[in-house]
């Protein structure tokens, strides 16, 4: 289900490239989808989703308590900010 999601939602970066003809300076747009602009726009912060999803994976796979308060602090401050940069 998540890979449905990833392979569905993102796509290679959007990008205007200029293109010299002769007849002039030529604009043109590159991957202007929606799954182009939206990995475009998110492509500065994805460095931490891929941050927090490795460490949860690969580090805490032990699940030796069963809250972990610092994970969830660290959850909240990235998703608060998140929100209010969106908003």
């Amino acid at each position: 289900f998540a890979s449905d999601i990833i392979i569905r939602g993102f796509d290679t970066p959007a990008k205007i490239v200029t293109d010299d003809d002769s007849n002039g300076l030529k604009l043109k747009l590159e991957n202007f989808n929606y799954a182009g602009i939206v990995t475009r726009m998110l492509q500065p912060i994805l460095p931490i989703f891929f941050s927090i999803q490795f460490n949860f994976l690969y580090e805490g796979w032990r699940n030796d308590t069963g809250f972990d308060l610092n994970a969830a602090v660290r959850f909240a401050i990235v998703g608060g900010l998140i929100i209010a940069i969106g908003a």
